[in-house]
């Protein structure tokens, strides 16, 4: 009689605890989105500065040369990242810090190795006209840092329970040292050498403070002096072999983000530059249409630890809360690309304003694709998602090049929105209608 009565005291409590826990994701998710805003903001208005200063030509130079260095490092990263992380949480805490750092040693060698074939391919493309030592070792140091430092180290520590907030602020900070950066170096000595230096130290930032936070929070000696470049590479190999739906997927970013390199090689520096221009605007405009959705859909996802139909659930009340701000972005956007494009970078770079418009649009897909992976990811169907993925990769490549004479340099966004408006239609089934698949 007694159990009996204490049923229901119990189990109000392990609702109240939900509650309680539900209510710190949220938090938790919502200080990282903010956090992460304030920093990409910081660094557009870093960078945007040194675009109006170098201009349209130089401006396409510099994306040239590290076009290849997110296109190379989006091929391997996310399969290690994604099971460092459950590497990570795994290990007992002396050594959390260990693993951390041979995780990392890890990426850094394939970057090199990846920095070194971008370099060459990018000379036997004859890409960029100023493509020349200098720039070459610049660009194996972006490569080897950019991936280093990648943002998907987040969740390493969000796979040990740490505060996600407390990582956004690092993001927040690094992102003021960018901005800074970017300012006094690029401002003060404009050229394409001191852009791309700016670049390599802005990612040695980063680092630093990945670094940091990681000896804060993990603790324990840096090595054991064990850990080899034969257990690296053993352990890459192993995490390929797990990971090839993820990785192959992840192929069709590396695939898309070819779009610079497809407008300078047919159309040479300028409209390379202006493409970059208008990339650059779309990122921040971007920030505020996936960042908040994206980083709440995959923090619900975790807590919920459920699939099926609580899972679609839950995506819908998600796409309740942010359609409206989503189609009110998107319009304020199109409405207001080209006036934004001329305040922001100047006259030089109005031909970029057509690029931007068109660029947003193709980012909402984007968004829809992204959070409908997740969803996709979390119901064991990583397959159905690599396949699609592959194939909207080869529509955008198809498309952008018959494409190339008629709407010129446009040619890649719209090659892009048809291969992200198939995916995003196959996605959207298969999560709405599983039995369809």
């Amino acid at each position: 009689m007694n159990v009996g009565a204490t049923q229901p005291g119990v189990g109000v409590g392990k609702a109240v605890l939900k509650l309680q826990s539900g209510g710190r994701v949220f938090g938790d998710a919502m200080g990282l989105a903010l956090a992460q805003l304030g920093a990409r903001l910081l660094s557009f208005f870093g960078v945007a500065s040194a675009l109006r200063v170098l201009g349209p030509d130089k401006v396409g130079i510099a994306a040239e040369l590290v076009a290849l260095t997110p296109l190379l490092a989006l091929i391997w990263d996310l399969g290690i990242d994604v099971r460092g992380a459950q590497v990570i949480a795994h290990t007992e805490p002396p050594r959390r810090l260990q693993v951390f750092v041979s995780l990392l040693g890890m990426r850094l060698f394939l970057g090199g190795l990846l920095a070194v074939a971008g370099v060459g391919l990018m000379l036997l493309l004859r890409v960029g006209s100023a493509a020349g030592s200098m720039h070459s070792v610049v660009t194996i140091c972006c490569a080897v840092l950019a991936i280093t430092s990648s943002s998907l180290t987040v969740q390493w520590f969000h796979q040990g329970n740490d505060s996600l907030r407390a990582w956004g602020w690092i993001q927040l900070g690094t992102a003021g040292a960018n901005c800074l950066l970017y300012l006094v170096l690029v401002v003060l000595y404009p050229s394409v050498e001191t852009y791309l230096i700016a670049l390599a130290a802005a990612n040695l930032f980063a680092l630093i403070g990945t670094l940091g936070y990681a000896k804060r929070k993990l603790g324990g000696p840096w090595l054991d002096g064990r850990q080899t470049v034969n257990r690296w590479l053993a352990d890459i190999g192993a995490r390929a072999r797990e990971n090839y739906p993820l990785i192959a997927t992840n192929v069709t970013g590396a695939i898309m983000a070819t779009d610079v390199l497809f407008v300078a090689y047919f159309f040479g520096d300028h409209p390379a530059g202006a493409y970059r221009a208008a990339l650059t605007m779309n990122n921040a405009a971007q920030s505020f249409i996936t960042i908040v959705p994206v980083v709440l859909t995959a923090r619900i996802l975790d807590w919920s630890g459920q699939g099926g139909e609580v899972v679609v659930e839950q995506l819908g009340a998600v796409f309740r809360w942010l359609g409206p701000g989503l189609l009110i972005g998107a319009v304020a956007a199109l409405l207001g690309g080209a006036l934004a494009v001329r305040l922001v970078l100047g006259v030089a770079f109005a031909a970029a304003a057509p690029a931007f418009v068109l660029m947003v649009l193709v980012s909402l897909l984007n968004c829809l694709c992204l959070i409908f992976i997740a969803v996709l990811n979390y119901s064991g169907r990583e397959i159905m998602v690599m396949r699609t993925a592959l194939l909207g990769a080869v529509i955008y490549l198809a498309v952008s090049f018959v494409l190339k004479d008629q709407v010129a340099e446009l040619a890649p966004l719209y090659g892009k929105g048809a291969g992200l408006a198939l995916m995003a239609a196959v996605y959207m089934t298969a999560a709405f209608n599983p039995s369809q698949v």
